[in-house]
């Protein structure tokens, strides 16, 4: 019994120590972010309506990040949106959108290790599209580029002496322009626009 007891309290002794660790200057830390989105799209052609549309969607960011300063963070980001859009009373579709992003959060320590704060991801996204030839307008192409930002609040719990479980709330507003063309007929329209998501997100990270 004395000697369970000892190892109880050499284990609650030791919990501290690698949990005020965290965040420290100098360490590496890799995971990423699960969360279900939903917000809404706005496009405006150089001519004709304006649509509006809702999604609603998946949303997966690893991230990788190196700690310059005591709870300062540098974040590389990947960025995989899988989400299903419906313009007003059309069918939905679903679309799988993949970007890049870069950035930096502020973590400060609020006891046991835990740590909370803001974080900024600046993103880029670029992808090409064929789309079947459509009747009467012939082969389609779609060119879309989006810049964009993120920006979070995540709590972060050090646990098991190298892990990281966070929990927070993130928004994604992001500037549309797409180019559609109509190489059969010639033309091309270019439909800008933007497009806002929140959600909150989980996450579990390692940290070395």
């Amino acid at each position: 019994m004395k000697r369970i007891l000892l190892t109880s309290a050499l284990m609650l002794t030791a919990i501290p120590a690698w949990a005020d660790d965290y965040a420290s200057p100098g360490q590496l830390e890799a995971g990423g972010f699960f969360g279900i989105v939903s917000g809404s799209e706005t496009r405006k052609p150089e001519s004709g309506p304006e649509t509006d549309s809702t999604l609603t969607g998946i949303q997966i960011d690893p991230q990788v990040g190196y700690f310059v300063s005591d709870g300062f963070e540098l974040l590389g980001a990947l960025h995989v949106l899988n989400f299903s859009q419906k313009v007003e009373d059309a069918d939905p579709t679903t679309v799988t959108e993949i970007g890049l992003g870069a950035g930096a959060g502020y973590f400060l320590k609020v006891g046991g290790g835990a740590r909370i704060g803001p974080q900024l991801i600046l993103k880029y996204k670029s992808a090409t599209t064929k789309v079947p030839d459509v009747p009467g307008i012939g082969e389609v192409e779609l060119a879309d580029n989006s810049m964009g930002a993120q920006v979070g609040a995540f709590a972060k719990l050090p646990i098991g002496g190298g892990g990281v479980i966070a929990a927070g709330l993130a928004l994604d507003y992001d500037n549309l322009s797409r180019t559609i063309d109509l190489k059969d007929l010639n033309a091309k329209v270019e439909p800008a626009g933007t497009q806002t998501r929140i959600g909150a997100r989980i996450g579990y990270f390692v940290f070395f």
